[in-house]
């Protein structure tokens, strides 16, 4: 099991060395340098379960091509509201990548980032197979009339949902492994809820829109500063400007 650093004498202990510990600890560590941050890991190795290449957290993509993102409504229409949401928070994550390849922390963007095409094939039942429900978790939230009477009159969705404690000392993440796509995006999320106090002008906030420069920008709605951070972050990160 691999260890990095002593939790008895850590700021911050991060459970589980995928792709969101290791953001979040980037985070932390760029935005104050003093802190001290342990990361624990069951495996052998750093992201080898859901943050794995292969695997769902271990890509990133714009959501264009994500059928599970474009449900197709009664009437017939399709509701892309999700694939904006994850299209703009991917922005962030190539602003983070950005940052850390001219820092030089990332020598060759190329070394981590490989281009390729989405394929969403279509599939006949005979070609499933049941796997264990852990690959892909779907979260049961109480309906908001019944709560939790019956296990039926739950909600059960799809996605991550961040569970905070009330003395802001503990945070986890509920339901699917979040991938390289959202994972700056929720960093910063765990950052505005349990460090906020710090999100000030003579404190991080100077340093985070430096690693962010779109930060506090609903890129959804601001087309200018979507296209703009795109056409930045591209070369940095030897993609195409799409």
């Amino acid at each position: 099991m691999p260890t990095f650093g002593n939790s008895d004498n850590s700021d911050v202990v991060l459970i589980g060395a995928g792709i969101m510990s290791a953001t979040l600890g980037t985070f932390l560590k760029e935005l104050e340098p003093s802190l001290t941050v342990a990361m624990f890991e069951t495996l052998d190795d750093c992201a080898r379960e859901s943050s794995e290449g292969w695997n769902n957290a271990g890509t990133g993509h714009a959501a264009n091509c994500e059928l599970n993102y474009t449900p197709q409504r009664k009437d017939g229409s399709v509701d892309i509201s999700k694939a904006l949401e994850v299209n703009t928070e991917f922005d962030l994550s190539r602003q983070l990548w950005s940052y850390l390849v001219k820092k030089g922390a990332i020598s060759d963007p190329r070394a981590f980032i490989h281009p390729c095409p989405h394929m969403s094939p279509r599939a006949v039942k005979k070609d499933w197979k049941e796997a264990v429900a852990g690959q892909r978790v779907e979260t049961i939230r109480p309906h908001d009339s019944k709560g939790w009477l019956k296990h039926e009159e739950g909600e059960l969705e799809f996605g991550t949902e961040l569970v905070v404690a009330e003395d802001k000392s503990l945070v986890a993440l509920l339901g699917a492994s979040p991938g390289a796509s959202t994972a700056a995006s929720i960093a910063i999320d765990v950052l505005q809820k349990c460090f906020g106090n710090e999100l000030t002008e003579g404190a991080w906030l100077p340093r985070l829109k430096a690693m962010i420069p779109t930060y506090g920008i609903d890129l959804k709605i601001d087309a200018e500063a979507c296209r703009r951070t795109r056409a930045e972050t591209a070369p940095v990160l030897k993609i195409d400007n799409i």
